[in-house]
């Protein structure tokens, strides 16, 4: 449309009112889209540089290549991604991936519980999982990839654990391929792996294993096998479940507890933070030899959840000794172990619904709402006092976590203070992104027990 003095380009031109359309604007004598007018890209007089670049969605770029559509402010590839399948904004739900412009999910969806938080997207989610993947994983070759260690030289087996959630979270077959093909390189003789590495050679620094990891990587292979199905990592998984269960998981009287490793010099020593009774729940319909321990295991971590947390804040510390066993370590405070404690225990209440996981979320997240979620710090005695400075997802991403239990309202507030205190790019350390890229997992629902 021509309106005169050689203005071309214009939606309509501009009425004598002055007013434009909605989601036009009024740029010289005509209404122009904003979105599309490389002359007014996003807004007045902003014009694109250069004649093949072109104005989509507000922003200048050049033109995408064949294949791909430019979607918010990127060129993607439709056929793959997770969010964009088929075309822009056409996410996939969870434990399912994107090939050939179509979502194909596993044989079942899992019905969560809780309140999903209206204020943390998953562009919010798929961001993070992005920077932590750009920062911390190393491609080693041969079709393996290690996720670097805040010493980057090495490699921990939690880092293996955490990569393969994420990325059979996300749907990425690729990386968690590469990511379990080091875990298989470097897996000792007894299943479990050893906890610390070194690098791509994957040489052994501590041969020692550390239960979250073995937990997480098991329940990983489970997700993988949903996602994936009939690829053999459902036969892995229960090969890993009967490993920990005969290494790590000791009786204790009456009671199963788990213990924080398989050689820890004589010391039977627990770790809240590893507690993860959602997995044990999962492991007992995988595994049907071992089901009623790990379904006991998962009614027994309340137990010793109790005596470990504090009566008025719920915050546990770093050791637990259970009742019959020897631990020398001592309890200390609420630090960067016990910090995700109620990731693990949210997620028995948003997987299964067990009460016992609600009552201890809405306690902790009771105590991190009356001292302000965006004040959380790295670091408490388990009466609340502040012994920490930093601030890190670490810690406030955790307890954001616990308001899913408790309330849309806490939820969506958590959720908005803990963006609010620490955008992205503010984890800028291995364990942290990690644990920010991990919590956001769960936060919007890619977080699920498989296909049981």
């Amino acid at each position: 449309m021509d309106c005169g003095n050689g203005c071309v380009n214009v939606v309509s031109c501009l009425p004598s009112s002055g007013e434009c359309p909605a989601g036009t604007l009024a740029c010289g004598i005509g209404c122009i889209d904003p979105m599309t007018n490389k002359d007014h890209c996003g807004t007045c007089n902003f014009k694109c540089a250069g004649a093949e670049q072109l104005c989509t969605n507000g922003r200048c770029h050049l033109p995408c290549a064949e294949g791909s559509l430019f979607c918010g402010s990127a060129c993607i590839d439709t056929s793959t991604h997770i969010l964009h399948c088929g075309g822009c904004n056409q996410s996939c739900p969870a434990m399912s991936q994107c090939s050939g412009s179509a979502c194909t999910a596993g044989s079942a969806q899992h019905q969560l519980n809780g309140f999903i938080p209206t204020t943390l997207t998953l562009n919010d989610a798929y961001a993070s999982y992005e920077k932590w993947k750009a920062a911390y994983v190393e491609d080693c070759g041969n079709g393996r990839s290690r996720v670097k260690f805040d010493t980057a030289t090495q490699t921990v087996s939690e880092g293996i654990g955490y990569g393969m959630l994420l990325s059979a979270g996300w749907g990425d077959r690729v990386l968690f391929e590469a990511i379990l093909a080091y875990r298989n390189a470097v897996l000792k003789s007894n299943k479990l792996l050893p906890w610390q590495l070194d690098g791509c050679s994957g040489g052994v620094l501590d041969q020692g294993s550390a239960s979250d990891a073995d937990l997480d990587v098991a329940m990983a292979l489970l997700m993988a096998d949903c996602v994936w199905p009939n690829q053999g990592y459902k036969d892995l998984a229960v090969t890993t479940i009967h490993a920990i269960r005969q290494l790590v998981v000791k009786a204790d009287g009456s009671r199963l507890f788990l213990l924080a490793g398989d050689s820890w010099g004589g010391d039977d020593c627990g770790n809240p933070s590893y507690y993860a009774p959602a997995y044990y729940r999962a492991f007992a319909k995988a595994a049907a030899a071992n089901s009623a321990d790990w379904t006991q295991l998962a009614q027994d971590t309340y137990y010793y959840l109790d005596k470990a947390a504090n009566s008025s804040t719920g915050l546990v510390g770093e050791w637990q000794k259970a009742d019959s066993l020897s631990c020398s370590k001592s309890s200390s405070g609420y630090s960067y172990n016990a910090a995700r404690t109620p990731w693990r225990i949210v997620t028995d209440y948003v997987w299964w619904g067990e009460s016992q996981a609600k009552t201890y979320a809405t306690q902790v997240s009771n105590w991190a709402n009356s001292i302000g979620l965006g004040n959380v710090v790295d670091g408490y005695s388990l009466s609340g006092s502040k012994t920490g400075q930093y601030q890190n997802s670490v810690f406030t991403g955790a307890l954001a976590l616990a308001g899913i239990a408790v309330s849309q309202e806490r939820s969506d507030q958590s959720h908005a203070d803990w963006l609010s205190a620490l955008p992205l790019g503010s984890d800028n350390s291995y364990y942290k992104a990690s644990l920010r890229a991990l919590y956001m997992l769960l936060s919007v629902g890619r977080f699920v027990p498989g296909c049981t």
